[in-house]
């Protein structure tokens, strides 16, 4: 399966890289991400960044019901932490 992605998104680069500008040849339909932005410094970082902070904030949707399970003893459907109960 990996090996598979990975044909894959090496076969859209080697589209994407070796498809004409829009100017040049009108009647195409232009990839949908233009992979030529990645040559600028600034949004090859910005892109890196935003990754990376995605990364991090949706990590945690993950870790922390195993956190739960793990640590707190819970089972699988009480393995996330539940919200405070409205005292009455």
């Amino acid at each position: 399966m990996p090996t598979a992605a990975v044909a894959l998104l090496a076969g859209y680069g080697l589209h994407a890289l070796r498809a004409p500008s829009p100017r040049r040849a009108p009647h195409r339909t232009p990839p949908l991400i233009d992979l030529r932005l990645f040559a600028h410094p600034g949004f090859a970082a910005s892109v890196a960044i935003m990754t990376l902070v995605g990364l991090t904030m949706f990590v945690n949707l993950f870790v922390l019901p195993l956190y739960y399970q793990q640590q707190h003893g819970r089972g699988t459907l009480t393995g996330s932490p539940s919200p405070p109960s409205p005292s009455s």
